[in-house]
């Protein structure tokens, strides 16, 4: 998927919460992992959500797509 695919999904996240479901399952890609690992402002916002987020579905969603970047889990997704 192209990097300015990704980078319209992410901006979709502020108008659609649907997409934080969509970029967990992308999340599950190498190359798409490394496409949000380079994107500051976006680890960023998830990492804020995580602290902000009162909704339970979402939660688990940003805490998936933050595992699945997470570099020390890499090894048991491939």
């Amino acid at each position: 998927m192209e990097s300015n695919k990704i980078h319209l999904l992410i901006e979709m996240c502020d108008q659609y919460l649907i997409t934080f479901d969509i970029i967990w399952a992308l999340s599950f890609n190498q190359d798409i992992q490394q496409q949000l690992r380079s994107n500051s402002a976006f680890m960023s916002k998830l990492t804020h959500l995580t602290k902000e987020c009162d909704n339970q579905q979402m939660c688990k969603m940003i805490h998936g797509i933050l595992w699945n970047l997470d570099i020390n889990h890499e090894n048991h997704l491939a």
